[in-house]
């Protein structure tokens, strides 16, 4: 398997689309910023960001034999303060328990530890994705918090996991 990354574009809409297939699905991937259902104007201000100067959020898709499998943000940059967060992480049901997920993030502390010079990362994660953390945890994202009840899908209340990776965590497990 021959896994690119790529800048995330207006070629990946349709795909994006296709994968927020209900609210639940994109709430759990997108978190809240994103309304169901998921309309290529929504998609084109969430890039907005991406195309300013000293830009705040890092989009990307993660490509296999031409088709988009997965994709990851590096956001929230805050250059002053050193620090970003993982967010909107998603790979898509065919392509899981491949390694795409583990190369995503890897790109996106590579991006933020080695060419932004960021001194933190952070993500937030629903309890119940318990895939999701494991993947987080053999990347070297620690847990901080536990933030119960934060999160609101219909009548459920769900708890959000805080996890954080510091540069120089990083730099002990990079290759």
């Amino acid at each position: 398997m021959k896994l690119k990354i790529e800048p995330l574009g207006e070629k990946d809409f349709d795909m994006l689309i296709r994968w927020a297939s209900g609210p639940k699905e994109l709430l759990m991937w997108a978190g809240p910023n994103l309304k169901y259902p998921l309309t290529h104007e929504q998609l084109k201000k969430y890039l907005e960001p991406s195309s300013s100067k000293d830009p705040r959020m890092y989009a990307y898709t993660a490509v296999v034999d031409g088709n988009t499998v997965g994709m990851a943000e590096l956001g929230a940059v805050e250059r002053t303060n050193g620090s970003g967060t993982l967010c909107r992480m998603y790979v898509d049901e065919n392509s899981r328990g491949k390694g795409i997920a583990g190369e995503m993030i890897r790109h996106i502390l590579k991006l933020g530890f080695d060419k932004l010079k960021l001194r933190r990362i952070d993500l937030r994660v629903y309890s119940q994705n318990t895939s999701a953390i494991k993947c987080y945890e053999k990347c070297g994202f620690v847990r901080e918090a536990c933030l119960r009840e934060a999160a609101k899908f219909e009548d459920e209340y769900w708890d959000v996991l805080v996890y954080s990776i510091l540069l120089e965590e990083w730099e002990k497990i990079k290759t």
